[in-house]
């Protein structure tokens, strides 16, 4: 049967023209001293697509170097670790200070080194060396997909609170008791920051899986909101934190939907020589948490003559949610420990979820 390149995928016809075109130069000679540099090739590609392409582009590296860009597990190789090459973009730092930061990239050869990238960098490189990415993904029919490990932690630890709560009032979340927690079948996945989302959301529509996805409300979560709109996600399958927080907040993380009395005990419990008072005291505004408690720390050192370099980097925040999820796990805390506007905040967004995949 004959078949028109026009009738096929996006991802067949930019994979064919990229094909010959290769082909064409490689038969010539063309590109045998050539440096060939590609951003993040096989965009649109199938999975299967992606793994092909890679081979492909394997095969013509044997005589031309090849330097490509990519986010994509499928497009790294696990048995050529060596040739991998994490880019940390410097400006890439959430400092109020913007003078503090250093232009520029920095790429780094070693994947094991200390000062590599974050989750966020690292993520497709996990997954290609069979960090069971894809089963952990179509573990269920229903996702809430989470940007990382403190925003999972928390989400999974408090549905169940919630759903414990609704249990023992007899509540129902078919007849839409807002107490009730995930729908059992939901799966809570971090997709270790927002920049991975839609490509696994790509993977989810095509199975036809009901998802949610939360965001931060921040320049990558907007950017990742305008890709899901491209792609045809519905208003009701996406949020930002800051949609479930009071108007006038800014650029919220999960953090700021506990308020800040326990969020406040949290962080001074999880920091050494941090005095809760001080902190309790200087800790305010209408900011994100980080940079609220980066604010709150360095301006305690400063009164107090110590040097003011408490970073982003440095709140520690999966300590925060691991100890959260001890102080639950053990009783110390029950949901009646939390103030009436996180339980708010929480069971709205567990309410929209549920909208979203039940």
């Amino acid at each position: 049967m004959l078949s028109y390149s026009e009738d096929r995928s996006e991802g067949f016809r930019w994979f064919l023209s990229f094909y010959l075109q290769l082909m064409s130069l490689d038969g010539s000679g063309g590109v045998d001293d050539d440096v060939i540099l590609l951003d993040d090739p096989g965009t649109y590609l199938h999975p299967k697509g992606q793994k092909d392409l890679r081979e492909a582009l394997q095969k013509l590296a044997e005589d031309t170097q090849i330097v490509y860009s990519t986010h994509s597990p499928y497009m790294l190789d696990p048995d050529e670790t060596r040739e991998i090459r994490l880019v940390q973009r410097n400006d890439d730092v959430d400092d109020p200070d913007e003078s503090e930061r250093t232009p520029g990239t920095t790429v780094h050869t070693d994947l094991s080194q200390a000062d590599a990238p974050g989750y966020d960098t690292l993520a497709p490189v996990r997954a290609a060396l069979g960090a069971e990415y894809a089963d952990s993904l179509f573990a269920s029919t229903a996702n809430l997909l989470v940007e990382g490990y403190s925003d999972e932690t928390y989400l999974k630890r408090l549905s169940q609170v919630f759903a414990d709560a609704a249990d023992e009032t007899d509540g129902d979340a078919s007849d839409g008791d807002t107490a009730a927690g995930l729908p059992d079948e939901c799966s809570v996945l971090q997709m270790s920051g927002a920049g991975n989302t839609t490509a696994l959301v790509r993977l989810l529509e095509a199975e036809g899986y009901d998802y949610y996805v939360l965001l931060d409300d921040d320049r990558a979560g907007d950017v990742t909101r305008e890709d899901l709109d491209e792609i045809g996600t519905a208003d009701e399958q996406f949020g930002y934190v800051t949609d479930f927080l009071p108007d006038g907040f800014e650029n919220a993380e999960i953090e700021d939907l506990f308020g800040d009395g326990r969020l406040v005990e949290l962080f001074t419990a999880n920091h050494d020589a941090v005095d809760c008072e001080a902190f309790a005291d200087a800790f305010d505004g209408t900011e994100k948490f980080t940079r609220r408690a980066c604010s709150a720390v360095n301006g305690v050192q400063g009164r107090n003559g110590a040097d003011a370099d408490f970073q982003r980097g440095d709140v520690a925040k999966d300590a925060m949610a691991q100890d959260l999820d001890r102080r639950f796990a053990h009783d110390d805390w029950t949901v009646d420990d939390l103030a009436p506007e996180a339980r708010d905040a929480f069971q709205e967004l567990f309410a929209d979820v549920r909208s979203a995949v039940e």
